[in-house]
């Protein structure tokens, strides 16, 4: 590489020639003199004979426009090798009129020299229909080509055919061979033709010709039949080149290769070095010429067999030869993709010519270190209480900030280039607020004053909910990658970092000082959880935002979330989650994220820091339903010799743990004995069902059991039972026995609702005891429907008993409530029987089901806002699924 190098200073020498002012020729996007019926983003000028375009000396007062004779300020420029960019504010199209650029002496420099005066003028009008023009042939007209198949050409204004009589013709000029061509079919606007052989590779030149009146052009209903003017196109099919070498075979080593960064390549020339095997020379009798493009575009000189000797060196070395390609002379390579392109024959190797070969590389462009300077200032504070109104908007939140200095461009205003990197502004925790990106709908950064604003909308936002900027106090980080910003000259600017404080607006901890409903636990299906917000009283929800519980960190389930809209967010179950925990270590963790929601606190509003529930809800472990026993718990027996037999059922299949026994122990003053005065051993009729016989003494005899209570005890992990795929221990069950020979009193119970009833939804539960004189709650009701249960706490009004429902919705299906032993006490004694009575809950299939066909309708969503009012049920069809307030009644609607 080194003596590569070394070669290359002394074989191509770089000079600087000064010179007068030189005429521009250029092409232009929009043309010049052009009419367009919509405004560019970008005015694109192409300069012919032109290696690189730069900024004038003169450029600030050498370069002006008007616009329909009124001064025009354009929102930056730009310089690319032979191109010149000029672009067209976003917030100043050219919506109808003439645009006029003139530019004096010296506001550009062309290779270093200063341009003469000209003008470029084009004009935007919405109206304007363009003229038909063409034709514009396929392959192009002129061109050297392989082969021909077909050949199309685009006629502006072409409808269909005209005279049928009338032939296209392909004649080879060299050997005057005709050939059948088919009648040119019209597709819109192009006209195809292809002929009887399937491909024509036979060497020559060629005339394609569809002669005049073959078709008609114009527009419907002003067409003029046969009115199309003559169509010609040459093309040269050359002839093969016998016994070529393939290029890349003989090909060892190319420079550069892959990428290389403009600082670390050769100064002073764009140039290629290749390595071939055997003794390569250059054609003297070739015409054909090596290009290079950069970007696609023509890049400095096409070199041909006369360049040899200057900008082409043949360079033998022993078996190789080092082949020489001097495209341009240039200070610094500008960044970008090359592709050089050697013709068949420009080069042979041992006398016969190498085949085509093409090779492109990327020239990695170096970073303009340039210090940013800020407005707030870098590092400073901005302090929302006392705002500059160009930082801090009205509502006190923190909206732009500009990188002040002059001469920048940011991904808005420059269109024609892709950001592949993102700049991002972080919160302290690394959270991403905002991001910037040549998408300017999203974070706007746009030219103001010839400084660049960068104007905040948080992550997430869009058209419909715009969220207004930063009112929450901490430090900010503002990341900026290489290539994000540049200089008016093109470069890219270095990656860098800006830090700012904010103060004066609503802390972190205010975004986090709620409480959590219901009470922590385990549930065996995870709650609908309600967060009450201290001091909040706005809360508008960010679109429709969802929060989730994780096991472990994997997602078990998510959450509709919801609003009073004054300081409640409901979380509601997406569906039933009752995962549960692998392992004691295994954390429940409910998270609801960041700016689900906007929270107005002490008159400042600010989106919700996120909500991280660690293990305050978890699933609980299921367990295998008590022992269904005979006799019952709370019964009154005449003697001891009662409870001699225990018989117990169960639905489930279980299995006894034999270490284990059902013991009995007396009860005195509501106190168990310490110790048990007799166990039981256990028989089985079948797997559902079997007794429990006491133990004799060893003597045979049997305890003595006087009058008195006593408890039967099923200790914790008696029995086991399957339930969702695992092995699960029964609790203690606890059962509670009287002897007495006196019968004790019989009470009637009245239930509401009744038992078997079936119910849309449970409004009111009562126990009324009939034929007693007091009555007083002891233990809450128990409402389960065997994967759901809830405690009902109850409060006695004279004998009947109102056990208090809640807003916890009941899911369709059979409920059994239970007032446990000893729930009640009744006339001053604990009433020791269990209470239970099923009932079903069915919701109807919609909502006029509820309300009735007739009714009129009044509808909130969630967040309290209204949808409709006096709607009917053709209304009510239109709602999506979700939560409503629906005439007052809390509504889910499913799909």
């Amino acid at each position: 590489m080194k003596k590569l190098l070394l070669s290359l200073s002394m074989l191509f020498g770089c000079t600087v020639a000064f010179a007068a002012p030189v005429e521009a020729v250029y092409t232009a996007d929009p043309a010049d003199n052009s009419t367009v019926t919509e405004s560019p983003t970008t005015i694109t000028l192409t300069f012919s004979g032109v290696t690189k375009v730069e900024d004038g000396a003169n450029l600030e007062t050498a370069l002006t426009a008007t616009l329909n004779n009124a001064e025009y300020v354009f929102g930056g420029t730009r310089a690319s090798n032979n191109e010149y960019y000029l672009s067209i504010p976003r917030n100043n199209p050219i919506t109808n009129g003439t645009l006029k650029v003139t530019f004096g002496e010296g506001a550009l420099s062309l290779d270093g020299n200063p341009n003469a005066p000209f003008t470029y003028t084009f004009t935007v009008d919405p109206t304007y229909v363009p003229t038909p023009s063409g034709p514009v042939f396929t392959p192009a007209n002129g061109s050297v080509v392989k082969s021909l198949q077909t050949i199309s050409v685009v006629v502006p204004g072409v409808l269909g055919q005209s005279d049928a009589d009338v032939k296209a013709t392909l004649v080879n000029k060299t050997t005057n061979a005709s050939y059948s061509v088919s009648y040119p079919d019209v597709e819109g606007t192009t006209i195809s033709a292809t002929f009887g052989k399937a491909e024509i590779t036979d060497p020559g030149e060629y005339v394609f010709t569809i002669p005049a009146g073959m078709y008609w052009i114009g527009s419907w209903g002003e067409e003029e039949e046969g009115n199309s003017p003559e169509y010609t196109a040459t093309y040269t099919i050359e002839a093969p080149v016998a016994d070529a070498v393939d290029f890349s075979s003989v090909l060892t080593q190319v420079l550069p290769d892959e990428s290389m960064p403009a600082d670390e390549y050769w100064e002073g020339a764009v140039t290629v070095m290749l390595t071939v095997k055997g003794e390569a020379a250059i054609n003297a009798s070739s015409a054909a010429k090596a290009t290079m493009t950069l970007n696609g575009a023509a890049f400095g000189d096409a070199l041909s067999a006369a360049d040899s000797g200057t900008k082409i060196m043949v360079m033998p070395d022993g078996e190789e030869t080092t082949l020489g390609l001097m495209f341009a002379e240039v200070e610094k390579p500008a960044g970008g993709t090359y592709t050089l392109t050697i013709p068949q024959g420009l080069f042979t190797i041992g006398g016969k010519p190498l085949t085509e070969y093409t090779h492109s590389w990327e020239i990695k462009a170096g970073a303009a270190d340039i210090n940013l300077a800020w407005n707030p200032t870098a590092d400073g504070t901005i302090d929302l209480t006392s705002p500059d109104s160009k930082v801090v908007s009205s509502g006190s939140y923190w909206q732009n900030f500009y990188t002040t200095n002059s001469g920048l461009m940011s991904p808005y205003d420059d269109d024609f280039v892709t950001i592949e990197e993102k700049a991002i502004l972080t919160n302290e925790d690394g959270e991403i607020i905002a991001e910037f990106s040549d998408d300017w709908s999203t974070n706007c950064l746009m030219p103001t004053n010839g400084q660049i604003r960068w104007s905040i909308q948080k992550a997430g936002a869009t058209a419909d909910i715009k969220k207004n900027g930063i009112n929450t106090n901490g430090t900010y980080t503002l990341t900026i990658p290489e290539g994000f910003l540049k200089t008016a000259a093109g470069e890219p600017v270095k990656a860098q970092t800006v830090t700012w404080t904010v103060t004066g607006g609503i802390s972190n901890e205010a975004l986090q000082e709620y409480t959590c409903s219901p009470e922590p636990g385990e549930y065996k299906v995870y709650p609908e959880i309600t967060l009450t917000y201290k001091d909040c009283t706005k809360i508008v929800l960010n679109g429709k935002p969802t929060a989730e519980v994780t096991l472990s960190n994997k997602t078990i389930g998510t959450f509709t979330i919801s609003t009073d809209g004054v300081d409640k967010v409901t979380l509601t179950p997406n569906s039933e989650i009752t995962t549960l925990a692998p392992s004691e270590f295994s954390v429940y963790r409910v998270i609801v994220p960041a700016g689900a929601y906007n929270l107005t606190i002490n008159n400042i509003e600010a989106a919700n820091s996120e909500v991280k529930l660690e293990n305050v809800y978890k699933v609980a472990t299921p367990t295998p339903d008590p022992l269904t026993i005979d006799p019952e718990t709370g019964s009154t027996l005449a003697s001891g010799e009662d409870l001699r037999y225990i018989y117990y059922s169960t639905e489930q299949t279980v299995t006894f743990d034999a270490a284990k026994k059902a013991r009995l122990y007396t009860v005195v003053d509501g106190e168990r004995s310490a110790e048990p005065i007799a166990s039981y051993n256990r028989t089985a009729y079948d797997a559902n069902k079997g007794e429990f016989y006491m133990a004799a003494n060893e003597d045979g005899s049997y305890p003595e059991l006087a009058e008195g209570t006593y408890q039967l005890v099923f200790p914790s992990g008696f029995y086991r039972a399957v339930i969702g795929g695992a092995s699960r221990s029964s609790e203690e069950q606890v059962l509670t026995y009287i002897i007495s020979s006196v019968a004790p009193k019989e009470y009637t119970f009245k239930l509401t609702p009744e038992a078997g009833a079936t119910l849309e939804e449970l409004e009111d539960l009562f126990v009324e005891v009939e034929g007693a004189e007091t009555v007083k709650v002891l233990l809450p009701l128990q409402l389960s429907n065997g994967t759901d249960k809830y405690d009902v706490v109850g409060v006695a009004d004279g004998l009947t008993v109102d056990y208090m429902i809640t807003t916890q919705e009941l899911t369709d299906g059979e409920w059994t409530a239970t007032v446990p032993a000893s729930g009640l006490e009744i006339d001053g004694t604990e009433y020791l029987k269990v209470i239970s009575w099923k009932f079903n809950i069915k919701t109807p299939d919609s909502v006029a089901g509820i309300f009735g066909d007739d009714t009129l309708f009044n509808v909130y969503n969630a967040a309290g806002i209204i949808i409709f009012s006096n709607g009917n049920a053709d209304d009510l069809r239109t709602l999506a699924p979700g939560l409503y307030i629906i005439n007052g009644k809390k509504v889910i609607i499913r799909k």
